[in-house]
């Protein structure tokens, strides 16, 4: 370890353990055979005490006071949210609950001779990843394979994408726990409820949400949606499946996360759970789990010379201009004579050389190879450990390197094997071995990303290596979470975040506090809008007939009046009625659906609405977390069942499986690439259709191409160079600053320092156009290559590439930053108003419901005219038309950017370094990874466009209607509500901007100049055609 490589960044301290025990009452629901199996001490005078040191077959373990809490609050029939830290054992919570209820009520089911396998209840728990549900259904397994009493009564079984057809139907008619995902809850158990799903859904009690704090923004939205169809059509199932005999109740919700905030508001809006209905919040402070203490550091990797190799320093001794430079607040304009037309600003925004008192930045050793190189020798020693990887290539390096350094010493040779890599992309084969490894402990070091950040248990892990940063806290903290887990972690913990030599993670070394620091902490996002609702109500509507107001099952022969029944309208499932009223309309007018007038009695008649027979599979119109309709297969032509062919796919030739959007960032003709530590080299590659549906979520199979590949040892890598232009294609509103401003008059200098007022030039706001929304059409293309020397990752080539782009339209704002004035007095404009745009989508979580997964910005760095923020998703997700508002409202989001923007954390002011921390600005995640940043510009930038707004027309208005005590709530639905003639103007223009008809026409995949397509002219005469239509 070289001088001041390591930097402390502080410390969670140690938790002792607190235990409890359940009442008498709730001790006798639970069988005792399943306490025995789980070797558990319920009630304080029951057998010997827990011993952290004894074996768990020879005594019992009592309950921590958490666990305690929520197995309580489940029996009691209550909705539980257990969001504890990580390995305090949250899966008991669950899990004792439910196997006893399930057991006895299928204890009771049993007859004789023979048991019917369908009449006690079930359960449904849901997890992100299938990692966590293999992982879960391993341990189950093992619980009830040495009781036959448990066997027999509790049988579980996993239903996911890897499931075949062949086997779901013995498995539903079978099991009575079902582990699963969202997307196999969306795509194949509720459209498939009237065939073998049934009976289970018909039983269902129980519905667990694992790893809750994932479901946010649209996606989270997605699956309140899915959760509230489920909640539906079991109630139907319920009353057409002669079960109505068995004591159900209500289904109970239960969910556990160990990262997150505003936890009750998060489970109700994902969970169709009533307002009137009780949740009870285990929160992080009623833990009783141990934890041993965690420790941060940020390591810096040593400086190389040119030929790679390390000079044992970390930095070098500053130059002549290198020193620090005394900053102030404010900024000085030129004199109107002198400085009118010359570039002027003070320190706080002066352009240096980034590498004159950033010395890390000139040839340091990646972070790759170093974290790397921190894992061979944390393997060698046998420490157990993890090293997380932002991307799958970063892994992939990160692991190849492991292994050649254990490789290249006699001693460690053997230990390779002992290192593993585990990411997303591997067929289902590859992820299942590797699971079997890691949940068996059989390996010391593993190499993962994010989906190693969820709650797989790989015990006995003591140090966690981030190699750069993860994004923000709460990964951070569910990453380093994975090591010290439980009673029988012993010592500390250690987690040590490898930086970049990039400007942001070298200014995280030198200021490590800015590590852990929180920064916002905005409300949960779960954007419920006509939008995203208006897909699911088109597969609520083939499910069962959409009701309206009425109850879900008040066309089947119950009793409205029976207090035993459960009441549900569409209503309260789907939002509220404004939201649900509007996407019905929307598909209605679309002839998706068509209404039917049903008799509930002979004098009351319900307006029903069904899907039309000519739309077939509904759901796979609504893609609940991805946007590509199709999906590239890497394989390896020198597999022997692939022999060479290359215009063929074979199953088991397939290295790993990337999405349309990344494909060709990663692979594409030239380019370098690694799977499990060996290299390859992309061949050829398939010619994608020139044009694809969007709306295609699920049907990836229908359109899978290949990118064929050979083993390669070439001594090089690549990377991808890429484009994205954004095109501004429709305004829908556009707000303009009055010409006559200007005679008012508008001084800024207030904002400035008082001594400078008097004789330094302040430019008068510019008037005209100042904002728009509309739609956009965002094109990214990958336009060729670089190669990289392995030795220093200097650039040796670049060569160009013509591959196809995507492009899609979607909605978006646009604000003018005055680039013909500013451009020329603020050196470091383009970096302010890069900054700015970070500003605002990193406050826009506190006005509307979104997360950096649902909003981005133009990260341009070059020629900037204004801020663009746009939505993600194809076709839009609603959050720049409700974000739109915000910008003209008092105390709105621009006056919230600036508060971030001058209230930095760390007051990160260092030299010529204005990039900010992960605490204010760079908790946006960024394609040009947190450079070209400027906070003291983008300040100044805010505070004049935040001028030019509160002269305009609008923000005027919504001042006055504040003041006139309307209340805030109230200025939207004034605004679109107040005349006929507003309401048919703003039904238009949401009209316009609907682009569900236009998602399906827009994403162009392919195009007639990709090298080897051999489109016909019909191709090119379609291409045209939809290019006129736009």
């Amino acid at each position: 370890v070289l001088q001041k490589q390591a930097s402390y960044a502080g410390s969670i301290p140690e938790r002792k353990e607190r235990f409890s025990f359940l009442s008498y009452e709730k001790v006798e629901s639970i069988p005792d055979s399943l306490i025995d199996a789980m070797g558990l001490k319920l009630f304080e005078n029951d057998g010997e005490s827990y011993n952290n040191s004894a074996n768990v077959n020879s005594r019992r373990r009592t309950l921590y006071f958490h666990q305690a809490k929520a197995i309580e609050s489940t029996l009691n029939g209550d909705h539980t949210f257990i969001c504890t830290g990580t390995g305090s054992g949250k899966s008991l919570c669950f899990l004792l609950p439910i196997l006893a209820t399930v057991m006895k009520s299928d204890m009771s089911a049993f007859h004789g001779e023979s048991q019917n396998l369908n009449s006690g209840i079930s359960a449904i728990i849901m997890f992100p990843t299938k990692a966590l549900a293999q992982d879960q259904l391993s341990k189950l397994h093992a619980l009830v394979k040495n009781y036959p009493l448990l066997e027999k009564h509790i049988r579980v079984g996993i239903i996911d994408g890897d499931t075949p057809h062949l086997n779901r139907t013995d498995t539903m008619q079978r099991c009575n726990i079902i582990l699963t995902n969202p997307d196999t809850l969306h795509a194949a158990i509720l459209p498939g409820w009237k065939g073998i799903y049934r009976g289970f859904l018909a039983r269902l009690k129980y519905v667990v949400i694992d790893e809750l704090h994932t479901y946010n923004g649209a996606f989270g939205a997605h699956v309140s949606l899915v959760l509230s169809r489920l909640l539906r059509i079991c109630l139907v199932a319920k009353y057409t499946n002669s079960v109505q005999n068995l004591d159900i109740g209500k289904i109970l919700f239960i969910a556990c996360s160990a990262t997150i905030g505003h936890a009750e508001d998060h489970f109700r809006l994902l969970c169709p759970v009533a307002s009137e209905e009780k949740v009870t919040i285990v929160q992080a402070t009623e833990d009783g789990s141990p934890c041993a203490a965690k420790h941060f550091f940020v390591w810096n990797p040593s400086l190389v010379d040119s030929s790679g190799n390390c000079i044992d320093r970390v930095t070098i001794a500053p130059g002549k201009n290198c020193a620090a430079m005394e900053t102030k607040k404010g900024v000085k304009w030129g004199r109107r004579s002198v400085y009118k037309k010359r570039k002027i600003m003070d320190n706080m925004t002066r352009s240096v050389d980034a590498t004159n008192d950033m010395t890390g930045l000139v040839q340091r050793t990646h972070a790759a190879d170093e974290t790397a190189r921190i894992l061979a020798r944390l393997v060698k020693n046998r420490v157990r450990c993890i090293a997380f990887c932002k991307t799958r290539s970063l892994a992939e390096w990160v692991y190849e390197r492991c292994v050649n350094i254990l490789r290249s010493e006699e001693s460690s040779k053997d230990l390779s094997s002992l290192v593993e890599i585990y990411r997303g992309g591997y067929t289902a084969s590859i992820r299942r071995g590797i699971e079997a490894r890691l949940f068996k402990n059989e390996i010391l070091g593993v190499v993962g990303t994010s989906a190693l950040e969820l709650g797989v248990d790989i015990g006995g892990i003591h140090v966690t290596l981030h190699c750069g940063y993860p994004g923000n806290i709460n990964s951070l903290l569910q990453q380093a979470g994975r090591a010290g887990r439980g009673a029988t972690s012993t010592g500390p913990s250690f987690s040590i975040m490898v930086s970049f030599s990039s400007p942001s993670e070298q200014h995280l070394w030198k200021h490590p506090k800015g590590l852990l620091g929180r920064g916002l902490s905005p409300p949960p996002a779960v954007p419920l809008n006509s939008g995203i609702i208006s897909g699911h109500l088109l597969c609520a509507s083939a499910e069962w007939p959409l009701m309206g107001h009425t109850s879900v099952i008040s066309i089947l022969n119950v009793d409205p009046l029976d207090p035993s029944v459960t009441q549900l309208c569409d209503f309260d499932l789907f939002g509220s009625e404004a939201i649900y009223t509007d996407a019905l309309e929307n598909i209605l007018e679309r002839g998706h659906i068509r209404s039917e007038k049903i008799n509930i009695t002979s004098s009351q008649k319900v307006e029903t609405f069904s899907i039309h027979p000519s739309i077939e599979k509904p759901w796979s119109r609504v893609s609940l977390r991805s946007i590509e309709p199709i999906n590239y297969s890497i394989v390896d032509l020198s597999h022997p069942k692939q022999v060479g062919v290359d215009n063929v796919i074979c199953e088991d030739a397939v290295l790993d499986r990337i999405p349309y959007s990344r494909v060709f960032y990663h692979a594409y003709p030239g380019a370098i690439i690694m799977h499990r530590g060996r290299r390859y080299k992309i061949h050829s590659m398939s010619s994608p259709p020139p044009f694809a549906d969007s709306t295609v979520g699920y049907r990836f199979n229908a359109c899978n191409l290949g990118a064929f590949a050979k083993p390669s040892s070439d001594r090089y890598s690549t990377r991808a160079l890429s484009i994205t232009l954004i095109t501004i294609v429709k305004q829908l509103y556009r707000v303009e600053l009055p010409l006559d401003f200007a005679s008012e008059g508008a001084d800024i200098s207030k904002d400035h320092d008082s001594c400078h007022a008097s004789q330094e030039f302040v430019p008068v706001l510019t008037t005209g156009h100042l904002a728009g929304h509309g739609v956009v059409t965002v094109k990214r293309t990958v336009h060729g290559y670089t190669k990289l020397s392995l030795v220093n990752r200097s650039e040796l080539s670049r060569t160009e590439i013509t591959l196809p782009p995507m492009e899609y339209d979607t909605n978006a704002l646009f604000i003018d930053t005055e680039a013909s004035v500013l451009a020329e007095l603020i050196p470091d404009y383009d970096k302010g108003v890069h900054a700015l745009s970070h500003a605002i989508v990193a406050v826009a979580p506190l006005f509307v419901p979104c997360n950096s997964s649902d909003l981005d910005c133009d990260h341009s760095h070059y020629g900037c005219k204004h801020i663009l923020l746009f939505d993600v998703r194809a076709g839009g997700a609603g959050t720049c038309s409700r974000l739109w508002n915000f910008f003209f409202h008092p105390d709105g989001i621009l006056k919230a950017a600036i508060d971030l923007l001058s209230e930095c954390p760390l007051d990160c002011d260092y030299g010529s370094y204005k990039g900010g921390c992960p605490g204010c600005i760079q908790a946006v995640p960024c394609i040009n990874f947190q450079q070209d940043l400027s906070r003291n510009a983008g300040l100044i930038i805010a505070k004049r466009v935040l001028a030019r707004i509160e002269n305009t027309s609008l923000y005027k208005e919504n001042c006055r209607i504040i003041n006139s005590n309307i209340g805030q709530d109230n200025i939207f639905t004034l605004q679109k509500d107040s005349t006929p003639r507003r309401k048919m103007r703003q039904k238009c223009l949401d009209r316009a901007s609907d682009l569900v008809s236009a998602r399906a026409r827009n994403f162009v995949v392919g195009r007639p100049s990709w090298p080897t397509d051999q489109a016909s002219s019909e191709y090119l005469t379609t291409f045209s055609a939809i290019q006129n239509a736009n």
